[in-house]
């Protein structure tokens, strides 16, 4: 009985090493065509609560006021295994662009962001604006545009620093 219950462990902790592994495996992968994809914003899918994208608005808060993000805030995007609503599909494609605000950007925007590898962290340009304060979603979009293809978002929530 003891013998049985060492193989399981074993068994156990080389299925959960193996998982690693093919995670390690794929962080940095280019991203390819017919594969599955969860959107990341500052590091977190926003699956249970939204997520935060902090923004420098001066002077007191007004509606629809706009702002610049805060240096250092990121996208990308990670594969996944599984499928909920909220999961991407690449389909025929292999880029993904993180658009923030309306879609599509009009012509030399810089309200997007070029995935092209998995689990590589982008910084979300200072240049875009957004709102001082609600709630919003970044749009993770496979390009070029294929009617295959799914996108996935992350729901989030613009916190004023300046205030």
């Amino acid at each position: 009985m003891k013998k049985l219950g060492a193989i399981t462990t074993v068994v156990a902790l080389l299925a959960i090493a193996s998982q690693g592994v093919a995670q390690a495996h794929v962080i940095g992968n280019h991203i390819r065509p017919h594969q599955l994809f969860m959107g990341l914003v500052n590091g977190r899918p926003g699956i249970v609560t939204p997520v935060v994208i902090k923004v420098v608005c001066p002077g007191p808060g007004q509606p629809g006021q706009t702002g610049h993000p805060v240096a250092g805030q990121t996208v990308a995007v990670i594969p996944t295994a599984t499928v909920n609503g909220r999961d991407g599909y690449t389909g025929h494609d292999h880029r993904i662009g993180a658009f923030f605000g309306a879609l599509p950007p009009s012509a030399g925007s810089s309200a997007y962001v070029l995935l092209r590898r998995y689990g590589v962290h982008r910084r979300i340009p200072t240049t875009v604006l957004f709102p001082c304060s609600g709630t919003g979603r970044v749009n993770f979009l496979p390009l070029p545009l294929d009617p295959t293809s799914r996108d996935s978002y992350v729901p989030v929530v613009y916190e004023n620093v300046a205030v």
